[in-house]
């Protein structure tokens, strides 16, 4: 096995549903307590290096373990990693490896958290 990032510590998935989600990873694998946050926006987001309109988007966060889950929904179509993810691969089979800046990748997208009215 390789330890070329270390110690996996969170997993992200971009799902279609995230109740059904959430629904699954409790009661199914154990994890949780999930925490919510509906149809937010990043500050100062950043797409593909440039300066962009942030997608609106709901995420769910719940340990298992010491793994982070994190369950994404997109909820517009703003161009974002989350939409590509969603375009290329069938839903909740989208993850990423923490700690992967460090070793020398870029990201496609960044962004601080904005509460916004729904």
């Amino acid at each position: 096995m390789s330890r070329t990032f270390g110690e996996i510590r969170q997993i992200a998935f971009v799902v279609e549903a995230p109740d059904a989600a959430m629904d699954y990873w409790a009661h199914g694998l154990g994890s949780g307590p999930f925490f919510v946050k509906r149809r937010i926006a990043l500050s100062d987001y950043v797409y593909r290096g440039e300066a962009a309109e942030s997608p609106r988007i709901s995420i769910a966060l719940a340990n298992s373990g010491p793994l982070q889950v994190e369950l994404i929904q997109q909820h517009d179509d703003r161009p974002s990693i989350y939409r590509e993810l969603a375009d290329l691969l069938e839903p909740a089979h989208c993850a990423r490896i923490a700690g992967i800046a460090e070793a020398g990748a870029t990201w496609a997208g960044s962004g601080h958290l904005l509460e916004v009215a729904a």
